[in-house]
């Protein structure tokens, strides 16, 4: 936890053991294909309590889930992801994305991908 550049050790990070991590049923282990990106998310079940700080902070989810989010514009994403070449993949990066809607899913991925 609060790693920035996987190719070194900072101070920011703490290290956890994992008690359990929970893959989404549906994740066929191809990221790389377009059939792996809709289900290429998991949880992670840590053995201790995690301390927060600076760097390390929780992931805050909505409480309610018809909560409609289309219009926030205040979505960003993280991670250590494929970047083309544009970036140091070794570096976390973060993108500000725009929310959609359940039917343009769809019309991205299909019908059966959302639920």
């Amino acid at each position: 936890l609060g790693d920035h550049h996987k190719g070194n050790t900072q101070a920011s990070e703490v290290t956890h053991s994992l008690r359990r991590i929970i893959m989404h049923e549906d994740y066929d282990g191809n990221s790389l294909g377009t059939e792996g990106l809709p289900h290429d998310i998991a949880l992670l079940e840590v053995s201790s309590v995690m301390e927060f700080n600076e760097y390390v902070q929780p992931a805050c989810l909505p409480g309610d889930e018809n909560l409609d989010l289309v219009d926030n514009r205040d979505c960003w994403i993280t991670g250590w992801g494929l970047t083309q070449g544009s970036q140091d993949e070794n570096v976390l990066q973060e993108l500000n994305i725009e929310v959609r809607t359940n039917s343009d899913c769809a019309n991205i991925w299909g019908q059966g991908m959302i639920r």
